[in-house]
Order: C-alpha cells, then sequence, then structure tokens
C-alpha cells in the first residue's frame, strides 16, 4: 500500500472525528506503515533479488518486462535503504555510487550513544548520575538558573 492510499483511507474512516483528531490517526496510521518499509529492507532486497533470478531464464516478451520491472524495483529498494542510511546517520557526503549501508548505520548508532547524557558535575566537583540523582540535580539547577534574587533584580534595574 503507498502513502497516499494511507493518507486516504485513514482520512476517510475518520469521517466524524475533529481535524485535529483525524491529523493524529492519520500521522499513527503513517507511522506504522513507515515502520514496516524501514524494517523490511532485508527482506524486500532478498524477494527482490530472488525474483530476478528466477525471472532471468525466461526468454518470452512477458518475462522480459517482468524481469526488469524486478530489477527496476531491486534497485529501488536499494537506493531507498541508502537514502534511510544516509538520513539516520545526518550526513551528506555520501560519494555517488558508494552503497555502504553497513557504515552508516554503525555510525548513526554511535552517534545516538555519544548524544546520551549519563552524568553532569555539578558546582561542589560532585558527579551526578542518570541512574541517581541527576533529574533532580538538573531540575533543581534550571529553578536556580531562572529564579532572581532581590540583589540580582535590583542591580539589573540600576542599568535600565
Amino acid at each position: 500500500m503507498e502513502c497516499a492510499e494511507i493518507v486516504s483511507k485513514s482520512w476517510e474512516s475518520n469521517i466524524q472525528r475533529g481535524i485535529t483528531m483525524k491529523v493524529v490517526d492519520c500521522g499513527r496510521d503513517l507511522m506504522h506503515w513507515g515502520r514496516h518499509l524501514v524494517h523490511d529492507f532485508k527482506g524486500r532486497i532478498a524477494a527482490n533479488h530472488a525474483r530476478i533470478k528466477f525471472l532471468k531464464s525466461r526468454r518470452d516478451r512477458a518475462g522480459l518486462e517482468e524481469f526488469w520491472i524486478a530489477c527496476a524495483n531491486y534497485a529501488t529498494t536499494l537506493k531507498q535503504q541508502e537514502i534511510f542510511w544516509q538520513q539516520r546517520a545526518k550526513q551528506f557526503w555520501l560519494k555517488d555510487g558508494d552503497s555502504n549501508t553497513k557504515f552508516f548505520h554503525t555510525y548513526a548508532s554511535k552517534e545516538r550513544q555519544k548524544s546520551k547524557i549519563v552524568k553532569l558535575q555539578g558546582p561542589d566537583g560532585d558527579w551526578h548520575y542518570i541512574d541517581g540523582d541527576l533529574g533532580d540535580f538538573m531540575q533543581q539547577h534550571f529553578k536556580d538558573l531562572f529564579s532572581s534574587t532581590q540583589g540580582e533584580t535590583t542591580s539589573m534595574i540600576r542599568w535600565v
């Protein structure tokens, strides 16, 4: 099923719902549809490859047409996989013709791991860890940061 079909079906099945709920439902349906496409690259590539092998021996006109359609589907799926990992890795320097998707998968996974905050050091030098009091520490830090004391307000007013 194509994206446009998903949107139409989702939108039409929720005729009596308000616009906000239609958008929410449509988004949910698209997310479910997209997950199926994204996580099934391996299966789609294998199915296309098997179809090409099967059709390769046929010599009739219909067989040749099906063969070229299967080749086009195979190339499209490979390109979709390449674009997915390129976007996931947030890199735009993929060279034309380079389809090293394993590299991009590894890169994207490593970037996600590096982006996690697992500990922060407080002004007193103590470390606050994610499995301990990091949440409380951060909450107090921002409360202190965005609250003012009388002395600070007075000095700020002087400059206005």
